[in-house]
C-alpha cells in the first residue's frame, strides 16, 4: 500500500515536472512573439488597416 502511494506521488512529482518544463518552453515562445508582434505591430496594424479597406472598397 505505501509502495503504491509513493509510485503514485512519484508519478504526479514526474508530471509535474514535464508539465513545468512545457510550461516554460511555451512561455518563452509566448513572450518572444509578443515581443516580434509589439515591435511589427504599427507595421502590422498598417497592412491590416489597408487590407480591410480595401475589402470593404471592392464590395
Amino acid at each position: 500500500m505505501p509502495l503504491c502511494f509513493m509510485t503514485y506521488d512519484f508519478l504526479v512529482f514526474l508530471k509535474m515536472k514535464v508539465l513545468k518544463t512545457y510550461y516554460y518552453i511555451y512561455y518563452n515562445i509566448y513572450n518572444n512573439m509578443n515581443n516580434i508582434l509589439y515591435k511589427y505591430r504599427f507595421y502590422l496594424d498598417f497592412l491590416f488597416t489597408s487590407y480591410f479597406l480595401a475589402k470593404s472598397h471592392k464590395s
